[in-house]
Protein backbone atom coordinates (compact mmCIF):
# COMPACT_ATOMS: atom_id res chain seq x y z
CA UNK A 1 0.00 0.00 0.00
CA UNK A 2 1.27 3.49 -0.85
CA UNK A 3 2.01 5.90 2.02
CA UNK A 4 -1.00 8.06 2.78
CA UNK A 5 -3.45 5.82 0.89
CA UNK A 6 -6.19 3.99 2.77
CA UNK A 7 -8.63 1.64 0.99
CA UNK A 8 -11.46 -0.32 2.63
CA UNK A 9 -14.28 -2.17 0.92
CA UNK A 10 -16.79 -4.91 1.57
CA UNK A 11 -20.01 -6.32 0.18
CA UNK A 12 -22.60 -9.00 0.84
CA UNK A 13 -25.22 -10.70 -1.34
CA UNK A 14 -28.14 -13.02 -0.78
CA UNK A 15 -30.47 -14.64 -3.31
CA UNK A 16 -33.38 -17.05 -3.10
CA UNK A 17 -35.33 -18.66 -5.98
CA UNK A 18 -38.58 -20.57 -5.59
CA UNK A 19 -40.58 -22.50 -8.19
CA UNK A 20 -44.22 -21.96 -7.22
CA UNK A 21 -45.55 -24.03 -10.14
CA UNK A 22 -44.08 -25.32 -13.39
CA UNK A 23 -44.99 -21.99 -14.99
CA UNK A 24 -44.60 -19.51 -12.12
CA UNK A 25 -41.30 -18.69 -10.45
CA UNK A 26 -40.32 -16.14 -7.82
CA UNK A 27 -36.95 -14.78 -6.75
CA UNK A 28 -35.53 -12.20 -4.38
CA UNK A 29 -32.06 -10.75 -4.56
CA UNK A 30 -30.38 -8.38 -2.12
CA UNK A 31 -26.93 -6.87 -1.99
CA UNK A 32 -25.09 -4.18 -0.07
CA UNK A 33 -21.66 -2.63 -0.60
CA UNK A 34 -19.37 -0.17 1.15
CA UNK A 35 -16.20 1.38 -0.32
CA UNK A 36 -13.80 3.92 1.18
CA UNK A 37 -10.81 5.52 -0.51
CA UNK A 38 -8.73 8.13 1.33
CA UNK A 39 -5.52 9.52 -0.17
CA UNK A 40 -3.84 12.07 2.09
CA UNK A 41 -0.43 13.66 1.48
CA UNK A 42 0.34 10.90 -1.00
CA UNK A 43 1.84 13.50 -3.36
CA UNK A 44 2.73 16.23 -0.93
CA UNK A 45 6.47 15.59 -0.98
CA UNK A 46 9.47 16.55 -3.09
CA UNK A 47 8.92 19.47 -5.41
CA UNK A 48 5.33 19.99 -4.36
CA UNK A 49 5.23 22.38 -1.46
CA UNK A 50 1.85 21.39 -0.05
CA UNK A 51 -0.26 18.33 0.50
CA UNK A 52 -3.46 17.27 -1.20
CA UNK A 53 -6.26 15.00 -0.11
CA UNK A 54 -9.00 13.11 -1.88
CA UNK A 55 -11.48 11.05 0.12
CA UNK A 56 -14.47 9.11 -1.16
CA UNK A 57 -16.95 6.95 0.71
CA UNK A 58 -19.74 5.24 -1.19
CA UNK A 59 -22.35 2.89 0.26
CA UNK A 60 -25.29 1.43 -1.61
CA UNK A 61 -27.81 -1.37 -1.31
CA UNK A 62 -30.63 -2.89 -3.34
CA UNK A 63 -33.44 -5.37 -2.74
CA UNK A 64 -35.04 -6.78 -5.92
CA UNK A 65 -38.06 -9.08 -6.14
CA UNK A 66 -39.17 -10.79 -9.37
CA UNK A 67 -42.04 -12.91 -10.66
CA UNK A 68 -41.95 -14.81 -13.99
CA UNK A 69 -44.86 -16.61 -15.63
CA UNK A 70 -44.11 -18.55 -18.82
CA UNK A 71 -46.11 -20.66 -21.27
CA UNK A 72 -45.21 -21.76 -24.83
CA UNK A 73 -47.18 -18.84 -26.28
CA UNK A 74 -46.93 -16.13 -23.62
CA UNK A 75 -44.62 -14.85 -20.90
CA UNK A 76 -45.25 -12.23 -18.21
CA UNK A 77 -42.63 -10.64 -15.96
CA UNK A 78 -42.69 -8.24 -13.00
CA UNK A 79 -39.90 -6.88 -10.84
CA UNK A 80 -39.69 -4.32 -8.06
CA UNK A 81 -36.70 -2.61 -6.46
CA UNK A 82 -35.95 -0.65 -3.28
CA UNK A 83 -32.54 0.81 -2.55
CA UNK A 84 -30.34 3.53 -1.15
CA UNK A 85 -27.13 5.34 -2.09
CA UNK A 86 -24.88 7.30 0.26
CA UNK A 87 -21.92 9.31 -1.04
CA UNK A 88 -19.34 11.41 0.78
CA UNK A 89 -16.56 13.30 -1.01
CA UNK A 90 -13.81 15.52 0.41
CA UNK A 91 -11.29 17.43 -1.74
CA UNK A 92 -8.33 19.41 -0.42
CA UNK A 93 -5.92 21.11 -2.85
CA UNK A 94 -3.09 23.54 -2.12
CA UNK A 95 -4.19 27.16 -2.27
CA UNK A 96 -7.92 26.40 -2.47
CA UNK A 97 -10.66 26.12 0.15
CA UNK A 98 -11.70 22.66 1.22
CA UNK A 99 -14.67 21.27 -0.69
CA UNK A 100 -16.96 18.34 -0.12
CA UNK A 101 -20.37 16.83 -0.59
CA UNK A 102 -22.57 14.45 1.34
CA UNK A 103 -25.54 12.91 -0.45
CA UNK A 104 -28.12 10.32 0.55
CA UNK A 105 -30.66 9.00 -1.90
CA UNK A 106 -33.60 6.63 -1.65
CA UNK A 107 -34.47 4.79 -4.87
CA UNK A 108 -37.62 2.91 -5.88
CA UNK A 109 -38.51 1.26 -9.18
CA UNK A 110 -40.80 -1.28 -10.82
CA UNK A 111 -41.01 -2.91 -14.25
CA UNK A 112 -43.58 -5.18 -15.92
CA UNK A 113 -43.92 -6.50 -19.45
CA UNK A 114 -45.91 -9.03 -21.44
CA UNK A 115 -44.60 -10.92 -24.49
CA UNK A 116 -46.62 -13.15 -26.81
CA UNK A 117 -46.59 -14.50 -30.35
CA UNK A 118 -48.85 -12.50 -32.63
CA UNK A 119 -48.24 -14.55 -35.78
CA UNK A 120 -46.08 -17.18 -37.39
CA UNK A 121 -43.10 -14.82 -37.62
CA UNK A 122 -44.05 -12.02 -35.19
CA UNK A 123 -43.60 -11.50 -31.45
CA UNK A 124 -45.02 -8.50 -29.59
CA UNK A 125 -43.88 -7.05 -26.27
CA UNK A 126 -45.60 -4.30 -24.28
CA UNK A 127 -44.42 -2.99 -20.96
CA UNK A 128 -44.36 -0.22 -18.38
CA UNK A 129 -41.77 0.87 -15.84
CA UNK A 130 -41.18 3.56 -13.26
CA UNK A 131 -38.02 4.74 -11.52
CA UNK A 132 -37.71 7.45 -8.92
CA UNK A 133 -35.21 8.79 -6.45
CA UNK A 134 -35.15 11.36 -3.66
CA UNK A 135 -31.75 12.82 -2.72
CA UNK A 136 -30.77 15.08 0.16
CA UNK A 137 -27.47 16.91 -0.34
CA UNK A 138 -25.07 18.89 1.83
CA UNK A 139 -22.54 20.70 -0.37
CA UNK A 140 -19.46 22.80 0.46
CA UNK A 141 -17.83 24.40 -2.57
CA UNK A 142 -15.76 27.41 -3.61
CA UNK A 143 -18.03 30.24 -4.71
CA UNK A 144 -17.58 31.09 -8.39
CA UNK A 145 -16.94 34.68 -9.51
CA UNK A 146 -20.07 36.79 -9.38
CA UNK A 147 -21.94 34.63 -6.89
CA UNK A 148 -25.11 36.49 -5.90
CA UNK A 149 -23.92 39.79 -7.35
CA UNK A 150 -23.93 41.72 -10.65
CA UNK A 151 -21.34 42.57 -11.78
CA UNK A 152 -19.02 39.96 -10.29
CA UNK A 153 -17.21 41.28 -7.19
CA UNK A 154 -13.46 40.71 -7.01
CA UNK A 155 -13.41 39.27 -3.52
CA UNK A 156 -11.59 36.45 -1.89
CA UNK A 157 -12.88 33.00 -2.77
CA UNK A 158 -15.09 31.65 -0.03
CA UNK A 159 -16.77 28.38 0.74
CA UNK A 160 -20.52 28.28 0.28
CA UNK A 161 -22.69 25.68 2.01
CA UNK A 162 -25.90 24.48 0.37
CA UNK A 163 -28.35 22.05 1.92
CA UNK A 164 -31.04 20.99 -0.50
CA UNK A 165 -32.92 18.09 -2.03
CA UNK A 166 -33.36 16.72 -5.54
CA UNK A 167 -36.24 14.44 -6.54
CA UNK A 168 -36.96 12.80 -9.87
CA UNK A 169 -39.55 10.37 -11.24
CA UNK A 170 -39.71 8.74 -14.65
CA UNK A 171 -42.70 6.70 -15.85
CA UNK A 172 -42.49 5.02 -19.25
CA UNK A 173 -44.38 2.65 -21.52
CA UNK A 174 -43.10 0.85 -24.60
CA UNK A 175 -44.12 -1.48 -27.38
CA UNK A 176 -41.78 -3.65 -29.43
CA UNK A 177 -42.38 -5.89 -32.45
CA UNK A 178 -39.97 -8.60 -33.64
CA UNK A 179 -40.30 -10.08 -37.15
CA UNK A 180 -38.26 -13.24 -37.80
CA UNK A 181 -37.98 -13.94 -41.53
CA UNK A 182 -35.80 -16.66 -43.09
CA UNK A 183 -32.64 -14.51 -43.29
CA UNK A 184 -33.76 -11.25 -41.70
CA UNK A 185 -34.79 -10.29 -38.17
CA UNK A 186 -36.30 -6.85 -37.62
CA UNK A 187 -36.90 -5.34 -34.19
CA UNK A 188 -38.78 -2.05 -34.04
CA UNK A 189 -40.33 -0.23 -31.11
CA UNK A 190 -41.10 3.03 -29.38
CA UNK A 191 -40.81 4.14 -25.80
CA UNK A 192 -42.71 7.11 -24.35
CA UNK A 193 -41.69 8.49 -20.97
CA UNK A 194 -42.82 11.25 -18.63
CA UNK A 195 -39.89 12.75 -16.70
CA UNK A 196 -40.65 14.88 -13.67
CA UNK A 197 -37.99 16.61 -11.57
CA UNK A 198 -37.70 19.79 -9.51
CA UNK A 199 -41.21 20.93 -10.47
CA UNK A 200 -40.67 20.42 -14.21
CA UNK A 201 -42.29 17.82 -16.45
CA UNK A 202 -41.17 16.60 -19.87
CA UNK A 203 -42.65 14.02 -22.26
CA UNK A 204 -40.18 12.29 -24.58
CA UNK A 205 -40.53 9.63 -27.28
CA UNK A 206 -37.73 7.24 -28.29
CA UNK A 207 -38.24 5.24 -31.52
CA UNK A 208 -35.64 2.50 -32.13
CA UNK A 209 -34.91 -0.11 -34.80
CA UNK A 210 -32.49 -3.03 -35.13
CA UNK A 211 -32.05 -5.09 -38.32
CA UNK A 212 -30.09 -8.33 -38.39
CA UNK A 213 -29.33 -9.99 -41.76
CA UNK A 214 -27.87 -13.49 -42.11
CA UNK A 215 -25.65 -12.92 -45.16
CA UNK A 216 -23.99 -16.35 -44.82
CA UNK A 217 -24.30 -19.26 -42.43
CA UNK A 218 -21.26 -17.83 -40.61
CA UNK A 219 -21.75 -14.10 -41.26
CA UNK A 220 -24.39 -11.70 -39.92
CA UNK A 221 -24.73 -7.96 -40.58
CA UNK A 222 -26.37 -5.83 -37.89
CA UNK A 223 -27.57 -2.24 -38.11
CA UNK A 224 -29.34 -0.16 -35.48
CA UNK A 225 -30.53 3.39 -34.96
CA UNK A 226 -32.64 5.13 -32.35
CA UNK A 227 -33.39 8.18 -30.24
CA UNK A 228 -32.55 8.10 -26.52
CA UNK A 229 -33.36 10.54 -23.71
CA UNK A 230 -31.88 10.70 -20.23
CA UNK A 231 -32.70 12.89 -17.25
CA UNK A 232 -30.08 15.48 -16.19
CA UNK A 233 -27.52 14.32 -13.59
CA UNK A 234 -28.52 14.74 -9.96
CA UNK A 235 -25.78 17.26 -9.13
CA UNK A 236 -26.67 19.36 -12.17
CA UNK A 237 -30.12 20.02 -10.71
CA UNK A 238 -28.87 21.54 -7.44
CA UNK A 239 -30.09 25.15 -7.12
CA UNK A 240 -27.35 27.85 -7.15
CA UNK A 241 -24.84 25.26 -8.44
CA UNK A 242 -26.70 23.89 -11.44
CA UNK A 243 -30.24 24.56 -12.56
CA UNK A 244 -33.56 22.83 -11.81
CA UNK A 245 -34.70 23.83 -15.32
CA UNK A 246 -32.27 21.63 -17.25
CA UNK A 247 -33.80 19.69 -20.14
CA UNK A 248 -33.50 15.92 -20.63
CA UNK A 249 -30.33 14.96 -22.49
CA UNK A 250 -30.99 13.71 -26.04
CA UNK A 251 -28.97 11.46 -28.35
CA UNK A 252 -29.34 9.86 -31.76
CA UNK A 253 -27.31 6.64 -31.66
CA UNK A 254 -26.54 4.55 -34.74
CA UNK A 255 -24.26 1.60 -35.46
CA UNK A 256 -23.52 -0.94 -38.18
CA UNK A 257 -21.40 -4.04 -37.82
CA UNK A 258 -20.80 -7.66 -38.66
CA UNK A 259 -20.45 -10.91 -36.69
CA UNK A 260 -18.39 -13.76 -38.11
CA UNK A 261 -18.17 -17.31 -36.74
CA UNK A 262 -14.57 -18.51 -37.14
CA UNK A 263 -12.89 -21.91 -36.71
CA UNK A 264 -11.59 -23.06 -33.31
CA UNK A 265 -14.77 -21.81 -31.62
CA UNK A 266 -13.87 -18.16 -32.22
CA UNK A 267 -16.17 -15.30 -33.21
CA UNK A 268 -15.27 -11.87 -34.54
CA UNK A 269 -17.32 -8.69 -34.17
CA UNK A 270 -16.57 -5.41 -35.93
CA UNK A 271 -18.85 -2.43 -35.22
CA UNK A 272 -18.77 1.19 -36.29
CA UNK A 273 -20.86 3.73 -34.35
CA UNK A 274 -21.87 7.38 -34.43
CA UNK A 275 -23.75 9.23 -31.69
CA UNK A 276 -25.07 12.79 -32.05
CA UNK A 277 -25.80 14.55 -28.74
CA UNK A 278 -28.02 17.53 -27.85
CA UNK A 279 -29.33 19.31 -24.75
CA UNK A 280 -26.24 18.47 -22.73
CA UNK A 281 -25.83 20.37 -19.45
CA UNK A 282 -22.92 22.81 -19.28
CA UNK A 283 -21.64 25.26 -16.69
CA UNK A 284 -22.61 28.88 -17.34
CA UNK A 285 -22.38 32.39 -15.88
CA UNK A 286 -24.79 33.89 -18.41
CA UNK A 287 -27.98 35.80 -17.70
CA UNK A 288 -31.29 34.33 -18.83
CA UNK A 289 -34.88 35.50 -18.62
CA UNK A 290 -36.46 34.26 -15.40
CA UNK A 291 -39.81 32.50 -15.22
CA UNK A 292 -43.00 34.13 -13.99
CA UNK A 293 -41.79 37.69 -14.57
CA UNK A 294 -38.72 37.34 -12.33
CA UNK A 295 -36.58 39.26 -14.80
CA UNK A 296 -33.01 38.45 -15.75
CA UNK A 297 -31.18 36.00 -13.53
CA UNK A 298 -27.81 34.29 -13.59
CA UNK A 299 -27.91 30.70 -14.87
CA UNK A 300 -25.33 28.36 -13.35
CA UNK A 301 -26.11 25.67 -15.93
CA UNK A 302 -27.73 25.58 -19.37
CA UNK A 303 -28.99 22.74 -21.58
CA UNK A 304 -27.58 23.96 -24.89
CA UNK A 305 -24.47 21.77 -24.97
CA UNK A 306 -23.90 19.65 -28.09
CA UNK A 307 -21.41 17.03 -29.18
CA UNK A 308 -20.81 13.76 -30.93
CA UNK A 309 -18.96 10.48 -30.46
CA UNK A 310 -17.85 8.08 -33.16
CA UNK A 311 -15.49 5.17 -33.59
CA UNK A 312 -14.82 1.55 -34.43
CA UNK A 313 -14.80 -1.47 -32.10
CA UNK A 314 -13.22 -4.86 -32.86
CA UNK A 315 -13.70 -7.90 -30.61
CA UNK A 316 -12.28 -11.40 -31.03
CA UNK A 317 -13.71 -13.93 -28.56
CA UNK A 318 -13.15 -17.58 -27.88
CA UNK A 319 -16.24 -19.31 -26.55
CA UNK A 320 -15.96 -21.63 -23.55
CA UNK A 321 -14.46 -24.93 -24.67
CA UNK A 322 -12.60 -27.38 -22.40
CA UNK A 323 -12.51 -24.69 -19.72
CA UNK A 324 -10.75 -22.03 -21.84
CA UNK A 325 -12.38 -18.67 -22.41
CA UNK A 326 -10.92 -15.37 -23.52
CA UNK A 327 -11.36 -12.28 -25.62
CA UNK A 328 -9.51 -9.29 -27.03
CA UNK A 329 -11.23 -6.00 -27.80
CA UNK A 330 -9.91 -2.75 -29.24
CA UNK A 331 -11.81 0.52 -29.64
CA UNK A 332 -10.72 3.52 -31.67
CA UNK A 333 -13.02 6.38 -30.74
CA UNK A 334 -13.44 10.11 -30.45
CA UNK A 335 -15.83 11.99 -28.17
CA UNK A 336 -16.09 15.74 -28.69
CA UNK A 337 -18.10 18.74 -27.51
CA UNK A 338 -18.97 21.96 -29.35
CA UNK A 339 -18.21 25.06 -27.28
CA UNK A 340 -19.25 27.84 -29.64
CA UNK A 341 -17.75 29.74 -32.60
CA UNK A 342 -17.33 26.43 -34.40
CA UNK A 343 -14.72 25.18 -31.93
CA UNK A 344 -14.61 21.47 -31.08
CA UNK A 345 -12.82 20.13 -27.98
CA UNK A 346 -12.35 16.60 -26.59
CA UNK A 347 -14.89 15.47 -24.01
CA UNK A 348 -13.65 15.19 -20.43
CA UNK A 349 -13.60 11.38 -20.59
CA UNK A 350 -12.49 10.99 -24.22
CA UNK A 351 -10.16 8.02 -24.79
CA UNK A 352 -8.78 7.54 -28.30
CA UNK A 353 -7.44 4.00 -27.84
CA UNK A 354 -8.89 1.35 -25.52
CA UNK A 355 -7.49 -2.21 -25.39
CA UNK A 356 -8.83 -5.02 -23.19
CA UNK A 357 -7.50 -8.59 -23.00
CA UNK A 358 -9.04 -11.29 -20.78
CA UNK A 359 -8.28 -14.98 -20.33
CA UNK A 360 -9.77 -17.62 -18.04
CA UNK A 361 -8.63 -21.24 -17.79
CA UNK A 362 -10.09 -24.18 -15.86
CA UNK A 363 -7.34 -26.45 -14.55
CA UNK A 364 -9.11 -29.67 -13.70
CA UNK A 365 -12.53 -29.46 -12.09
CA UNK A 366 -11.67 -27.26 -9.10
CA UNK A 367 -9.09 -24.61 -9.99
CA UNK A 368 -9.66 -21.68 -12.34
CA UNK A 369 -7.03 -19.04 -13.18
CA UNK A 370 -7.80 -15.73 -14.88
CA UNK A 371 -6.17 -12.48 -15.89
CA UNK A 372 -7.27 -9.17 -17.41
CA UNK A 373 -5.11 -6.47 -18.98
CA UNK A 374 -6.33 -2.95 -19.75
CA UNK A 375 -4.66 -0.13 -21.69
CA UNK A 376 -6.23 3.22 -22.58
CA UNK A 377 -5.27 6.69 -23.71
CA UNK A 378 -5.12 9.17 -20.86
CA UNK A 379 -8.08 11.50 -20.39
CA UNK A 380 -7.89 15.15 -21.54
CA UNK A 381 -6.93 17.70 -18.92
CA UNK A 382 -6.33 21.44 -18.78
CA UNK A 383 -2.90 22.69 -19.84
CA UNK A 384 -1.26 25.39 -17.74
CA UNK A 385 0.26 28.14 -19.86
CA UNK A 386 3.86 27.55 -18.91
CA UNK A 387 6.97 26.85 -20.97
CA UNK A 388 7.59 23.76 -18.86
CA UNK A 389 4.36 22.08 -19.98
CA UNK A 390 3.94 23.16 -23.61
CA UNK A 391 6.08 23.29 -26.73
CA UNK A 392 4.22 26.40 -27.89
CA UNK A 393 6.14 29.72 -27.62
CA UNK A 394 5.06 31.45 -24.42
CA UNK A 395 6.33 34.04 -21.98
CA UNK A 396 3.88 33.02 -19.27
CA UNK A 397 5.18 32.66 -15.74
CA UNK A 398 3.05 29.56 -15.08
CA UNK A 399 1.19 30.98 -12.09
CA UNK A 400 0.23 34.64 -11.65
CA UNK A 401 0.05 36.09 -8.15
CA UNK A 402 -3.41 37.43 -7.24
CA UNK A 403 -3.32 39.73 -4.22
CA UNK A 404 -7.10 39.52 -3.80
CA UNK A 405 -6.82 35.87 -2.80
CA UNK A 406 -3.18 35.98 -1.63
CA UNK A 407 -2.22 33.13 -3.93
CA UNK A 408 -1.24 32.11 -7.42
CA UNK A 409 -3.71 31.49 -10.24
CA UNK A 410 -2.87 29.39 -13.29
CA UNK A 411 -3.25 30.62 -16.85
CA UNK A 412 -4.69 28.12 -19.31
CA UNK A 413 -4.26 27.89 -23.06
CA UNK A 414 -6.52 26.31 -25.65
CA UNK A 415 -4.12 23.46 -26.43
CA UNK A 416 -5.41 20.31 -24.73
CA UNK A 417 -3.19 18.20 -22.51
CA UNK A 418 -3.69 14.52 -21.66
CA UNK A 419 -2.83 12.36 -18.70
CA UNK A 420 -0.28 9.57 -19.29
CA UNK A 421 -1.51 6.33 -20.86
CA UNK A 422 -3.36 4.08 -18.42
CA UNK A 423 -2.49 0.38 -18.11
CA UNK A 424 -3.21 -2.28 -15.49
CA UNK A 425 -3.07 -6.06 -15.00
CA UNK A 426 -5.48 -7.92 -12.70
CA UNK A 427 -5.16 -11.62 -11.82
CA UNK A 428 -7.50 -14.03 -10.05
CA UNK A 429 -7.51 -17.64 -8.81
CA UNK A 430 -10.64 -19.59 -7.74
CA UNK A 431 -10.71 -22.96 -5.97
CA UNK A 432 -13.99 -24.90 -5.69
CA UNK A 433 -14.83 -27.43 -2.98
CA UNK A 434 -17.81 -28.88 -1.14
CA UNK A 435 -18.63 -28.13 2.50
CA UNK A 436 -21.57 -30.32 3.41
CA UNK A 437 -24.50 -29.23 1.19
CA UNK A 438 -22.72 -25.99 0.23
CA UNK A 439 -20.76 -25.50 -2.96
CA UNK A 440 -17.87 -23.29 -1.90
CA UNK A 441 -15.37 -21.15 -3.77
CA UNK A 442 -12.27 -19.59 -2.25
CA UNK A 443 -10.55 -16.92 -4.31
CA UNK A 444 -7.60 -14.55 -4.46
CA UNK A 445 -8.04 -11.41 -6.55
CA UNK A 446 -5.15 -8.99 -7.14
CA UNK A 447 -5.80 -5.63 -8.80
CA UNK A 448 -2.88 -3.79 -10.43
CA UNK A 449 -0.65 -6.83 -10.05
CA UNK A 450 2.58 -5.21 -11.29
CA UNK A 451 1.90 -1.88 -9.51
CA UNK A 452 1.39 0.43 -12.48
CA UNK A 453 1.73 4.03 -11.30
CA UNK A 454 -1.31 5.38 -13.09
CA UNK A 455 -1.81 9.16 -13.00
CA UNK A 456 -5.37 10.30 -12.24
CA UNK A 457 -4.50 13.98 -12.32
CA UNK A 458 -1.78 16.50 -11.53
CA UNK A 459 -0.79 18.12 -8.25
CA UNK A 460 0.96 21.43 -8.83
CA UNK A 461 3.38 23.39 -6.73
CA UNK A 462 1.80 26.50 -5.20
CA UNK A 463 3.07 28.74 -8.05
CA UNK A 464 2.43 26.10 -10.78
CA UNK A 465 6.10 25.88 -11.74
CA UNK A 466 6.28 22.16 -10.98
CA UNK A 467 3.87 19.24 -10.86
CA UNK A 468 3.67 15.59 -9.90
CA UNK A 469 1.14 12.94 -10.96
CA UNK A 470 -1.66 12.09 -8.55
CA UNK A 471 -1.45 8.28 -8.39
CA UNK A 472 -4.35 5.88 -8.63
CA UNK A 473 -4.84 2.62 -6.78
CA UNK A 474 -1.75 0.67 -5.68
CA UNK A 475 -1.56 -3.14 -5.65
CA UNK A 476 -4.86 -4.24 -4.09
CA UNK A 477 -5.14 -7.93 -3.09
CA UNK A 478 -8.44 -9.45 -1.99
CA UNK A 479 -9.05 -12.83 -0.37
CA UNK A 480 -12.61 -14.14 -0.13
CA UNK A 481 -14.88 -17.14 0.12
CA UNK A 482 -18.32 -17.73 -1.34
CA UNK A 483 -20.94 -20.39 -0.72
CA UNK A 484 -24.02 -21.51 -2.70
CA UNK A 485 -26.79 -23.87 -1.64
Amino acid sequence: MSPGVNVNFGDAQVRADYRITDRLRASIFGFISSDTFDRTEATGVGATAASARDALKYDFGRAIARLDYTTPELSAHWSGMLGFDRTGIVQVDPGRPDRGITAFGATMGTRAFLRWKTGAVATTTVGVDALGYDYTLDLDYSSPPGFAAVPAPQTNSRVVRIQTGVAQLGVGAWVEEILRLPRVEITAGTRVEIMAYQGNRHVVADPRTVIRVRAHERVSIIGSTGIFHQAPPVFGLIPLVGSPNLLPQRAWQSSVGTEVDLPFNLDLRVTGFFNRLWQLPRASFEFVEGQGGQGAMRARALSDGEGHAYGLEVQLRRKIERGIYGWVSYTLSRSERFIGNGKVVPFTYDQTHILNVALSWDIGSRLRLGARFQLATGAPTSLVNCSRWTTMPTNATCGVYDSDVDGFRPQYIAEADRLPTYHQLDVRADYKFMLGPLQMSAYVDVLNAYYARTAEGWVYQHDFTDRRPRPGLPILPTIGIRGEL
